[in-house]
């Protein structure tokens, strides 16, 4: 067992617990990955790019920094519960290295 199956396992019964899984549809799950991707974005904001480097952040800014990836991930594991599951498409298939070598 990977550490993603290990995890999305854990999101399963948290939610299981809770009587979460009739509200945990794609839709809803979705909507969550996109409002807690802007809580990140939001942690980053008006930031520099030179500022928002892990060292430059203060210990307060890299906790809540650190809690937004968290949420954006747990989003991400109970969406692939509900049968959408990027497996490899993205990691290998998606993104040729050669042809996109040096862009981003």
């Amino acid at each position: 067992m990977t550490i993603l199956d290990e995890l999305t396992e854990e999101t399963r019964e948290f939610a299981r617990r809770r009587d979460w899984t009739a509200v945990h549809t794609p839709k809803n799950l979705s909507m969550a990955v996109a409002s807690e991707a802007g809580e990140l974005v939001a942690e980053l904001r008006w930031l520099s790019d030179e500022a928002s480097r892990r060292e430059d952040l203060t210990a307060l800014q890299r906790e809540a920094i650190r809690l937004e990836m968290a949420d954006v991930l747990i989003f991400l594991l109970r969406l692939g519960v509900t049968g959408h599951h990027v497996g490899d498409t993205r990691l290998i298939g998606g993104w040729p290295p050669r042809e996109l070598w040096g862009r981003s």
